[in-house]
């Protein structure tokens, strides 16, 4: 090298910094941590799209078959569950709130089954309700 030329940049090899295995190198910019938490934010996002799929064909197919309101709600609250059960399974955070959610749509038919007089439905919305602004208060309190 002559005097005043400085050394030339390495410039990236285009592995996106990936290495044998599909697994993310470290490098200047990312730190395992931020690699850790951007994978379980992934596998997270997945989950949750997942179920609202699965919400979305249920729903639609409960509407085209007409199911009584008390099988679609529980078709409802096994899909909740169930993406409950799988962010458990995926090491996730339980979303507690929508697993009450889930539970009270399950128990739902039974509403038929005891004959209540009040209807179901009404009663389930302010129930979910109630559960989500006491959980977003508790939230706030721990924050």
């Amino acid at each position: 090298m002559t005097e005043g030329q400085s050394a030339p940049k390495e410039e990236p090899t285009g592995s996106g910094g990936k290495q044998e295995g599909g697994f993310s190198a470290t490098n200047e910019y990312s730190s395992p941590d931020n690699t850790l938490e951007s994978e379980q934010r992934r596998v997270a996002n997945r989950v949750t799209v997942s179920a609202w799929s699965l919400f979305f064909i249920w729903v639609g197919f409960s509407l085209l078959v007409e199911f009584e309101t008390s099988t679609t709600l529980l078709g409802i609250g096994v899909i909740l569950l169930l993406a409950q059960a799988a962010r458990k399974v995926l090491g996730l955070k339980l979303e507690k709130v929508w697993a009450i959610v889930g539970v009270l749509f399950v128990v739902g038919p039974l509403w038929d089954v005891l004959d209540a007089e009040l209807p179901l439905v009404p009663v389930l919305l302010i129930l979910a309700g109630l559960a989500l602004l006491l959980s977003n208060f508790r939230k706030r309190q721990t924050d």
